[in-house]
């Protein structure tokens, strides 16, 4: 080989050895960029958006299996279970009357004490829920127990009902207890004006309770018999403050 040739391949090769170095470099280079990224990302704390804890949560019963219930009782009028903390837990039934449940149980039998039904003009989504039940001195039915609202330590550390259903559940917070004789507001189901009807419903009450509401609100009604006083009955009015 001449001169002139090796002097030519050791530039080649001399020329090769420069782009290898510094393509490494460059990889190299990426190569660390990569790795700092990574740890860049592992060193930062997403955000996660805050949970909001929701406080009537606690009183809802999540686990009401009514078709069950209904399989039970041979009785597919059951509509819905109403829950009021330390005083009962009881299935309500809707018949096409305000009679038929006055004296049948929930199999749909004679039973002079009855079962908790619903106003046959209303349903488990109405804006208003009309609830009877009967009261008694000689049985130890659901509705007896709503006479210890009538005292007011435990009207006003018991504020709560809930009432659930097969779409969901809602939770309702006790506004007012009262007797009534000849005011029969609380039967009217539909009105025009509800926040005025909510108002007379607290109006000459036993006990109240503040509790917002206008004219968009739901209520939920439970009347039963008085018997402080002859042919008077306990109504019992609840505003929806929570549905789910």
């Amino acid at each position: 080989m001449s001169h002139k040739k090796k002097f030519i391949f050791v530039i080649i090769i001399f020329i090769c050895l420069i782009g290898i170095i510094s393509i490494s470099k460059v990889s190299n280079a990426k190569k660390v960029n990569t790795e700092k990224h990574v740890v860049d990302n592992k060193d930062l704390n997403p955000i996660v958006p805050e949970k909001k804890e929701n406080p009537w949560d606690k009183y809802y019963k999540n686990n009401v299996d009514l078709k069950s219930v209904r399989e039970k009782y041979d009785n597919y009028e059951i509509v819905a279970e109403l829950y009021v903390p330390d005083l009962f837990d009881v299935y309500i039934a809707n018949h096409g009357d305000n009679d038929y449940y006055l004296d049948h149980n929930l199999y749909r039998k004679y039973d002079i004490k009855g079962a908790e039904y619903m106003d046959y003009r209303v349903n488990v989504h109405s804006r208003q829920i009309n609830i009877y039940g009967h009261n008694s001195q000689t049985f130890n039915i659901p509705f007896r127990k709503l006479e210890k609202m009538l005292k007011k330590d435990f009207f006003d550390s018991h504020p709560y009902m809930i009432l659930s259903y097969d779409e969901g559940e809602a939770v309702y917070e006790v506004i007012s207890v009262k007797e009534v004789s000849t005011d029969h507001e609380h039967m009217k189901v539909n009105v025009d004006n509800m926040k005025d009807h909510i108002d007379h419903l607290k109006k000459d009450s036993i006990y109240t309770r503040d509790v917002e509401y206008d004219e968009n609100s739901n209520i939920l009604v439970l009347q039963t018999c008085s018997f402080a006083h002859k042919n008077h009955y306990y109504v019992f009015t609840a505003v929806e403050i929570d549905k789910k």
